[in-house]
């Protein structure tokens, strides 16, 4: 996929612009879009799902932009608050196939029990937000531009919808892009990477080596994370052992064992 001249400015003197955007990735991995708030990925998602024309440049994929579907960070935006069954089908009381196809979606999403007769609008955050990624699933769309989708998710749903997500993009044609500030939570599903910094790309790759620049993990706040604040109080207590970056440590070190997990639950290992 690639992204030539791609620009956004939002109306006003002091409207955020996006962009431009020069740079090319693979158009068979899913993406994560990282950076600070504010730094420009709500809105490449919003342009990448179909949800915002560019006002100069373009996004070359072999998606057009009716297969593309964007989920917003508060996904009561993307449910009209009726009843399941009407927010998910379109329809109040679907027919029987359409029935079982919305019972198995929300199944696997972990929403089974809940009766679809029941209103989207008094399910808790998180289960709102399985909802409208039950919406996606029954959907045609084959590209899906996520905004913080494991948002108020537990662990258990967080599983979840990395196998829904997992199953995605194993189909042939499918495209997958998400913003996430968690971004070791998708580690797994072998994304490359886009970091924003004020509309600007900052870096792009593999998520290992992007994230081994110290000028990215200063903006994605990695060494703040308890995981790095943790690795920080160890490089003081033992610094003959953990000094370094998070990346570096040799076979044979007596923390290595840490410095793998450690190294894992920040997403770099």
């Amino acid at each position: 996929m690639q992204l030539s001249g791609l620009r956004y400015r939002y109306p006003g003197a002091s409207g955020f612009q996006l962009g431009p955007l020069d740079l090319e990735g693979p158009d068979d991995r899913p993406w994560l879009l990282l950076g600070p708030s504010g730094s420009g990925k709500s809105t490449l998602l919003r342009l990448l799902g179909g949800g915002l024309r560019p006002d100069s440049g373009g996004i070359r994929t072999d998606l057009d932009a009716a297969s593309r579907a964007y989920l917003p960070q508060f996904p009561e935006r993307a449910l009209a608050g009726r009843n399941l069954a009407e927010d998910l089908t379109g329809r109040r009381d679907p027919n029987p196939a359409d029935r079982a196809r919305l019972e198995r979606a929300m199944e696997r999403m972990g929403l089974a029990g809940v009766d679809p007769a029941s209103r989207s609008s008094g399910l808790s955050a998180g289960g709102r937000r399985l909802a409208a990624l039950c919406l996606l699933s029954l959907s045609s769309f084959r590209g899906w531009a996520l905004d913080e989708p494991d948002a108020a998710l537990d662990r258990s749903a967080t599983d979840r919808l990395i196998r829904l997500l997992r199953a995605l993009v194993a189909g042939e044609g499918n495209r997958l892009w998400v913003a996430t500030s968690r971004f070791e939570r998708f580690a797994s599903l072998d994304p490359w990477v886009l970091v924003l910094a004020q509309g600007q790309a900052e870096a792009a790759g593999d998520l290992r080596p992007v994230l081994g620049s110290s000028r990215v993990q200063d903006l994605l706040e990695v060494p703040g994370r308890p995981e790095g604040r943790l690795w920080t109080e160890l490089a003081r207590r033992d610094p003959a052992t953990f000094s370094g970056g998070v990346l570096d440590g040799g076979e044979g070190s007596r923390g290595r064992g840490i410095r793998r997990e450690l190294a894992r639950k920040m997403g770099i290992s």
